[in-house]
């Protein structure tokens, strides 16, 4: 009986330990390179805030200044060398080959499978801000999730009362780059 005895004390200390550590949380060594600026900003949505929602801001703001680039994303042609090159440093591999998919099924639905001089047979409007149009004021974000290289973020327009999209952003090395877009309802 001694045996089992120090055994479930050792088991009981062990459990007590664990569960202080565990309420204590992470080491300071086990807490990464994520600095505040990268922590979800809690509550209502704001102009952007954190480094990936600037990089998204960033990215947004561009689409729809430069039709090239928004070209480049889609797989259309036209896109000039900059505009690709901006567009593989501020997106994924997988968004790009998900948003030339969206861009080849429109065109097949739209025009045969051809684009055709004069007709609209691509998307009708831009795949990253999910609008027609361009705003001036500035978006709102809300950084809803977060790790060191994830964040999921929505964004409103100016005065909108729900979401337009959702995004993903991952960090690629040292650069947040964003990885999907879901245009919401």
């Amino acid at each position: 009986m001694g045996k089992w005895f120090g055994t479930m004390v050792l088991a009981l200390l062990f459990t007590a330990l664990g569960g202080a550590v565990a309420l204590a949380g992470p080491p300071v060594s086990a807490v990464s390179a994520s600095s505040d600026a990268d922590k979800p900003a809690a509550g209502r949505p704001h102009p952007a805030a954190t480094e990936a929602e600037k990089t998204l801001d960033k990215l947004l703001r561009l689409s729809e200044k430069r039709a090239g680039l928004v070209d480049a994303l889609l797989g259309r042609p036209g896109g000039g060398k900059g505009d690709a090159a901006l567009a593989r440093e501020l997106t994924t591999a997988r968004l790009r080959h998900d948003l030339a998919e969206l861009e080849r099924k429109a065109v097949r639905d739209n025009c045969k499978g051809r684009y055709i001089p004069g007709e609209l047979c691509g998307l009708d409007y831009n795949p990253l801000t999910c609008a027609q149009d361009e705003s001036d004021a500035p978006y709102s974000y809300r950084t809803t999730a977060a790790t060191p290289d994830r964040a999921d973020i929505v964004y409103s327009w100016p005065g909108a009362a729900n979401p337009s999209a959702s995004f993903i952003m991952v960090r690629e090395g040292e650069a947040w780059k964003l990885d999907a877009v879901r245009c919401l309802p």
